[in-house]
């Protein structure tokens, strides 16, 4: 996950921008899924 992050959101954000969004939903969607895994 940390991976993900870092390849797909840190670069625009080095760069001053906010990421693209439909790379954001992506990245979104795997941490809602790992928060899922650990709340059960």
């Amino acid at each position: 996950m940390i991976k993900v992050l870092e390849a797909k959101v840190m670069p625009d954000l080095r760069r001053g921008r906010f990421p693209d969004k439909k790379a954001v939903q992506t990245v979104a969607q795997v941490v809602h899924a790992v928060a899922r895994e650990l709340e059960t």
